[in-house]
């Protein structure tokens, strides 16, 4: 058994690409607000330029070295372990949602939905199968009728959720 996770990408005689896989979402993501650059940026520009009192600095050369010292420590956990220990826990995260998307659809039942989607946007076509190896099998169909220039329909009509 093939595991194929992505969509695939079919060229019809007409000249048409299609793109034909499965929706992992059940919904639309969410539309992210834009932040404004402005906003605060005088405040920022304001405390950047607050000076403390009088500094009374007076440091051995040893101080000097421990200070030089801590401060290469610092940036180079603040430019490499950080990120990579957060990338790590995205990771994570992410591999984590995408076994337990698949388990739950496999567990509850819930159907994928298969799209083939023509590359100028127009006339998706969507089926909705229950299982993993019956969505990939619906996809090297839909693909290969693609490919040879049929419009493919679905084998129950009550199945297709076509929009």
């Amino acid at each position: 058994m093939a595991l194929s996770l992505g969509s695939r990408r079919v060229k019809a005689p007409s000249g048409m690409v299609w793109r034909v896989g499965r929706r992992w979402l059940s919904r639309d993501l969410p539309k992210l607000r834009r932040l404004d650059a402005d906003r605060g940026a005088d405040a920022a520009l304001e405390s950047a330029w607050y000076l403390p009192g009088d500094i009374d600095i007076d440091l051995d050369l040893d101080e000097v070295g421990g200070v030089l010292m801590a401060i290469a420590v610092a940036v180079i956990v603040v430019t490499v372990a950080v990120p990579l220990l957060i990338f790590g826990i995205e990771l994570l995260v992410v591999i984590l949602l995408l076994l337990g998307s698949i388990l739950a659809r496999t567990v509850f039942g819930h159907p994928w939905v298969v799209l083939a989607i023509p590359s100028d946007g127009s006339g998706t076509l969507a089926w909705k199968v229950t299982g993993w190896q019956r969505s990939g099998q619906l996809i090297e169909k839909v693909s290969a009728e693609l490919a040879s220039g049929a419009t493919p329909l679905p084998d129950d009509p009550r199945t297709p959720d076509q929009g």
